[in-house]
């Protein structure tokens, strides 16, 4: 094995990044930086674990992950075998921090974000969008061609929000409902309704 801080191994399964147990969280975390900017994103979408070889804190396994989505790497689901049950839902990409100005965050499926969208961020998602935030940037929902998508946010602002293609109008959010909203394509235009808990 490399006596690097970090190997980064393909597998058919996606990327295996392998962490040294002899090396500081400090000198690994910088090495696994430097190796995904000299990448040039070819990286960029490809499913990562990461080995069990170091032991980290749940802190540190967190801004290793954060690391991995910066440079555009998807977690790779859990192996069949050892799995836990899911709960209900859906499974939804989930990413925790603000998304400030010139960031973008993008995923196939649903976007669940625990912090603001800031004026000059961008949310992408195939399906829905749920900011547990406020949104001042640019989301667009549903751009697998699913009418059905929604987003959902604590507080709506944004700069520029789509459904499916469709664009909310700017009025719309002028004097947009009190807490929680949820912006929904109805008949062929956005609209927005608060929030209510499923029964």
């Amino acid at each position: 094995m490399s006596q690097e801080p970090v190997s980064i191994k393909g597998t058919r399964h996606g990327l295996v990044i392998r962490l040294r147990e002899d090396h500081d969280f400090a000198v690994i975390k910088n090495d696994l930086r430097r190796k995904m900017e000299a990448s040039g994103g070819f990286f960029r979408g490809a499913r990562y674990s990461i080995s069990r070889e170091a032991q980290l804190s749940f802190r540190q396994r967190e801004e290793l992950d954060d690391l991995c989505r910066e440079f555009g790497l998807v977690p790779a689901p859990a192996h069949p075998a050892v799995r836990a049950p899911l709960p209900p839902g859906e499974p939804a990409f989930l990413a925790r921090g603000h998304l400030r100005n010139g960031q973008t965050l993008s995923h196939p499926g649903h976007v669940v974000l625990l912090g603001d969208v800031h004026p000059g961020a961008v949310v992408n998602a195939g399906h829905n969008v749920v900011v547990l935030g406020i949104c001042r940037g640019t989301v667009a929902a549903g751009t697998s061609g699913d009418t059905g998508a929604v987003v959902i946010s604590l507080g709506l602002a944004p700069l520029r929000l789509s459904i499916a293609g469709q664009t909310a109008e700017e009025r719309l959010f002028r004097r947009p409902p009190p807490g929680p909203v949820v912006a929904r394509l109805d008949n062929g235009r956005i609209s927005l309704s608060p929030w209510r808990q499923p029964k």
